[in-house]
């Protein structure tokens, strides 16, 4: 039998080929399959709102996964409508044990309140919200002036209370009232458009055809050809 030696494959070179490619083909898939976290909803036609001087907060797209929030996109009935939106996150929370067992929204960030510019709003979540409770961790959305209020989606549910509200209360049945709809509203990792300012551009690669350039080193201008005597 032939020495294969020490780094020789025991396995036939179309299997390596075979398994090597379906490797790719796996970390390519689940690479691409990757969705940024979201806590919120977008779903649905921008119609009737629910009015100023409210909190509505969604029940029907709580977090999936653990990350860092550091947008959010709300629909609005007004604009501009200054200093009246904020964003609410909450854990929503089972209380006791069965069979009394109650439900609590606890609210452990907000940030604003944001001027509406438009009737689409997007926002800088500064400074971000860190998500660490996934599956419980719900966002709403509250109407702090007479100017406007957040536009209804076509999914719910959603719990809806009177003015800027603060959760905490502790209630016998769930918050999120079957049938009813939420507002147009939703929290997302990624960063706001427009608001990543990237830096200088840097060749790094040198070209036997190009300079390598980099923000304090401009471009060498071509030498000016000296005339020859006539």
């Amino acid at each position: 039998m032939p020495n294969r030696g020490w780094f020789a494959p025991t396995v036939p070179l179309q299997q390596l080929v075979l398994l090597r490619a379906a490797f790719m083909l796996t970390l390519v898939a689940s690479c691409a399959g990757a969705q940024p976290l979201t806590v919120g909803t977008l779903t649905g036609r921008r119609g009737s709102d629910f009015g100023p001087l409210v909190t509505v907060v969604d029940g029907s797209s709580p977090s999936d996964k653990n990350g860092v929030l550091r947008s959010a996109t709300f629909v609005w009935s007004n604009a501009p409508c200054p200093a009246s939106a904020k964003i609410k996150f909450f854990q929503f929370q089972f209380v006791g044990v069965l069979p009394h067992l109650g439900y609590r929204l606890m609210l452990f960030a907000e940030r604003g309140p944001f001027d509406v510019h438009d009737a689409i709003e997007i926002v800088t979540l500064d400074p971000p919200v860190i998500i660490g409770s996934a599956y419980s961790t719900v966002v709403g959305i509250s109407s702090v002036t007479s100017c406007g209020g957040p536009a209804k989606a076509g999914v719910g549910p959603a719990a809806v209370y009177p003015g800027d509200y603060e959760g905490g209360d502790t209630s016998p049945a769930s918050p999120f009232e079957a049938g009813s709809v939420s507002a147009l509203v939703q929290a997302s990792e990624l960063s706001v458009p427009g608001a990543f300012r990237p830096e200088p551009r840097v060749i790094r690669f040198r070209s036997p055809f190009l300079p390598t350039l980099t923000p304090s080193q401009p471009a060498s201008p071509s030498p000016t050809p000296t005339p020859r005597p006539s």
